[in-house]
């Protein structure tokens, strides 16, 4: 029941990563306008598939990226194989003080993105109340890459050299899988994920 909440709360992060990495995107004015257009241009025409790893680029939220698998996903990718006890401790640890870290930031950062959310399918939404919900939303954020961060360096630190570069080759793949419409490990058409969608 314990991991259960857990796991509905991580995927409720994301989920509020993800939107909040969309409403930050920095844009200048008309900017987003000539975007749209361009967009419905490129679906009326039939955008190609480079138009559209451009876009699934342009919307990776680094967040995601640096997310830490679960360990078996490692595992498929030969990550952590041949680890002595110690190791696979430490690497618990990890995961454990990286949980952690995330129980302790969602349910603030939550009650966040829910205040922005409400304030602005009000009726007159004011931009400064926005941009104060936003800044907490962000503060969240911060808090759960710091945690990212930890783990990553700590995972490179357990592995040494060898197994260091095993993770940073799983890192680049994650993230040009989120670049590229979410086929990096574990993802459609990435390794232990299902077959790409034609």
């Amino acid at each position: 029941m314990r991991t259960t909440r857990l796991i509905a709360l991580l995927l409720i992060v994301l989920l509020v990563v993800a939107v909040a990495a969309y409403a930050q995107a920095p844009r200048q004015k008309g900017q987003h306008a000539k975007a749209m257009a361009a967009a419905g241009q490129g679906q009326a025409q039939g955008a190609n598939q480079e138009q559209r790893r451009a876009h699934a680029a342009a919307m990776a939220s680094l967040v995601r990226i640096l997310f830490p698998p679960r360990p078996e996903q490692l595992a498929k990718v030969g990550i952590g194989l041949s680890l002595t006890d110690e190791q696979k401790a430490q690497i618990k640890a990890l995961y454990e003080t990286f949980g952690a870290a995330v129980k302790a930031v969602a349910p603030t950062r939550g009650e966040a993105v829910k205040g922005v959310l409400t304030a602005i399918q009000g009726t007159s939404p004011n931009k400064a109340d926005l941009q104060a919900g936003a800044a907490k939303v962000l503060d969240g954020d911060k808090a759960i890459l710091d945690a990212e961060f930890d783990f990553w360096i700590g995972l490179k630190g357990v592995l040494g050299a060898q197994g260091s570069s095993a993770v940073s080759s799983f890192l680049q793949n994650k993230a040009m899988g989120e670049m590229s419409g979410g086929r990096g490990p574990g993802g459609p058409g990435g390794p232990g994920g299902p077959p790409p969608q034609q």
